[in-house]
């Protein structure tokens, strides 16, 4: 699909980079055409913003759109042969736009059905099916979304203000700008402020808590009410069940935080049992360990995001321990026993 000189690039593969829905080098590539110039960029966000028009629809009416057939209908009316863009834009570039114009118009025809009168196109999405999807905005501040999150922001963000809602879990590393604050709205009325600095929320609906780590600058996190002021490596956790908002110790050179994103940690002379600790935060399946001799036991190692199993058979193997393997209810326990 790909070629070194020109790559087959047209609304539909524009469309499914900012739903997540690429392949990784697809997805590369992709990012790197659409960084290739500032024309580029402009044919994104020009899909993008006609995506949000459908989606703000939806939202505003509450119906369900079969979002596949409303783009099908839009497909249909433009040329069906694929676009190839070179990586250096030349006179292509007039055909693609007429095309996204299209797309545009005949896009707000579909929406008018779903009673499109009712809003108006004010808001970009941007969903991540993935983790590690990276979305620049306008003021070149960046945000890193983990899977199944996504966030959105006014079409003139920067203009007046710097406001962005999330849902899910992202990191953020934030142009300073002190006369304008850049603020993220989270679920029960709270909200985190800052000038220019980075940090990690997570913000998932289905759990109890919403945290914010700060790994550099200052950040205010809470509500009109009440609020924390927190600096690099501290951690500011809100239950939404107790309603209470407080600091929590967070061991910040291993990385728990950003592990999502980063993909890998390095533990450097940690305690086996708070090794234990960390995966059975960091991973779905249970990680137990039955042997108290050796509870003690410093562990060296890098641990890489995908390859849970093969970190503990290295530390079973260094420590003398058995690695079994169960299942229970469909769950994988990991279990590391004496010998």
């Amino acid at each position: 699909m790909i070629e070194n000189e020109n790559i087959e690039m047209n609304e539909e593969v524009l469309l499914s980079y900012y739903l997540g829905e690429l392949k990784t080098e697809e997805r590369q590539r992709t990012k790197e055409w659409i960084n290739e110039s500032a024309e580029n960029k402009a044919q994104y966000e020009s899909i993008v913003k006609t995506w949000s028009v459908l989606d703000v629809s939806g939202r505003e009416t509450g119906e369900a759109i079969d979002t596949d057939a409303a783009w099908k209908k839009v497909f249909d009316k433009i040329d069906t042969e694929p676009k190839v863009l070179p990586l250096n834009p030349s006179k292509s570039k007039r055909n693609i736009w007429l095309s996204i114009a299209a797309v545009a118009v005949l896009l707000i025809g579909v929406i008018g059905v779903l009673n499109f009168e009712k809003t108006s196109p004010n808001e970009i999405y941007v969903n991540a099916e993935n983790a590690g999807l990276e979305n620049k905005l306008a003021d070149n501040s960046t945000v890193i979304l983990n899977a199944d999150s996504k966030i959105n922001y006014a079409n003139d963000y920067n203009e007046k203000d710097r406001k962005v809602t999330l849902k899910g879990e992202a990191f953020f590393k934030v142009e300073k700008n002190k006369e304008k604050p850049f603020i993220v709205s989270l679920d029960n009325a709270l909200q985190v402020k800052v000038l220019g600095t980075s940090f990690n929320i997570k913000s998932n609906e289905s759990d109890s808590i919403i945290d914010v780590f700060v790994a550099t600058g200052k950040v205010e996190f809470g509500s009109a009410s009440s609020n924390l002021i927190l600096l690099p490596g501290e951690k500011g956790r809100y239950n939404k069940h107790s309603k209470s908002l407080r600091k929590v110790t967070v061991n910040s050179t291993v990385g728990i935080e950003t592990f999502w994103m980063e993909n890998e940690m390095r533990f450097e002379h940690f305690e086996l049992y708070q090794v234990v600790d960390i995966l059975n935060e960091l991973y779905p399946e249970t990680v137990r360990l039955n042997c108290e001799a050796k509870k003690d036991k410093l562990v060296v190692s890098t641990l890489k995001k995908n390859e849970l199993s093969s970190f503990l058979e290295v530390i079973a193997s260094i420590h003398d321990l058995d690695l079994e393997i169960q299942k229970n209810k469909g769950k994988t326990v990991y279990i590391l026993k004496c010998e």
